[in-house]
């Protein structure tokens, strides 16, 4: 007979089910890959800095792990005029998870926050 495990959802000997719970949640927390975009624009400065913020908080040990992709909004609007539109004046843009996050300028407190609250769906 095989021993619980401890991505089996049973609580090991001695430990309290909510605090095994607790455990397995900042575990998936973080080993799902958290997705940041920036939109960007050639010659920006501020898409820069903020490109500069993003690696240096996501490099960071506690936290999760980060996808980061940047996207020139100038050749995406290209073929899709409707963002363009949308984010032309907001340059950059730092979305996560599919949600605005930022627009300019980000703190890295406020990234390190954003990052580290809780996902909804699966790891």
């Amino acid at each position: 007979m095989q021993s619980a495990g401890p991505t089996d959802g049973v609580a090991p000997h001695g430990a309290t089910p909510s605090a095994y719970l607790v455990r397995l949640l900042r575990r998936r927390r973080r080993t799902r890959v958290r997705q940041l975009v920036i939109w960007s624009r050639a010659g920006c400065h501020l898409c820069d800095e903020m490109q500069e913020v993003v690696e240096s908080v996501a490099a960071e040990r506690a936290m999760p792990r980060v996808e980061l992709t940047v996207h020139d909004l100038d050749l995406a609007g290209s073929e899709d005029p409707e963002l363009l539109a949308r984010y032309t004046s907001k340059v950059p843009v730092l979305v996560l998870d599919g949600v605005e996050l930022a627009h300019f300028w980000m703190e890295p407190a406020q990234l390190r926050a954003a990052l580290l609250r809780p996902v909804d769906g699966p790891p």
